[in-house]
């Protein structure tokens, strides 16, 4: 997107899901994009076979949209107790469908007040199990979702630059897990060289 050229990443940390997700009772979830102001809105044009089209939400692709929005996001939501943000999307919690409740409708308030749009097929409510960024989460466990594990398994061996980034990001998503297996603890320590690592096997 053209558009990538005319701003700046900012830089803004956010740590990993498995050390944000706090195991509570009833977690909620909420995910959300960002508005794109309509002076800006002719830099997201793109032509198509039917016409011109212009985003009317800023694509998470475009350099300044990711942590530029999540440090500001993160500054709006930052006086809400029981939460997890992970980037665009929030885990709240409560200890019963109550306190769930107006703890939504708090969320619900701020958000629209603020022109924080949500995305509602994300909205997941009171519930004892869901997925929450790449986690499944129970009332009694916290674990990388099945659908990543399935992806890593069946993950062809890499044979570019782009397949190896590829296979990392995935890994990472799910690196927490594995560091605690026997099977992968051989291939922490720094002294291991690619050179001695059967890739693939």
């Amino acid at each position: 997107m053209p558009g990538g050229k005319l701003t700046t990443h900012r830089a803004h940390s956010t740590r990993h899901v498995l050390y944000l997700v706090a195991l509570r009772r009833l977690p909620s979830t909420v995910g959300t994009a960002t508005t794109v102001f309509p002076f800006t809105q002719m830099i997201t044009t793109f032509i198509t076979p039917w016409g011109r089209y212009r985003y009317k939400m800023l694509p998470q692709g475009c350099i300044a949209s990711g942590d530029g929005y999540s440090r500001r996001f993160d500054e709006i939501v930052s006086h809400i107790p029981n939460k997890t943000k992970c980037i665009d999307d929030t885990l709240l919690w409560g200890d019963n469908l109550t306190e769930s409740f107006f703890q939504a409708v708090e969320w619900l308030d701020i958000c629209g007040h603020h022109g924080i749009i949500l995305n509602p097929d994300k909205f997941v409510f009171g519930s004892d199990t869901l997925e929450f960024a790449g986690v499944n989460i129970t009332s009694t466990n916290v674990r990388p979702c099945k659908k990543y594990l399935d992806i890593i398994c069946d993950f062809p061996t890499p044979t570019n630059i782009t397949d190896v980034c590829s296979w990392f990001g995935l890994i990472n998503q799910v690196s927490n897990a594995f560091a605690a297996t026997e099977p992968h603890a051989t291939l922490s320590p720094i002294t291991q060289t690619w050179d001695t690592l059967q890739m693939g096997q």
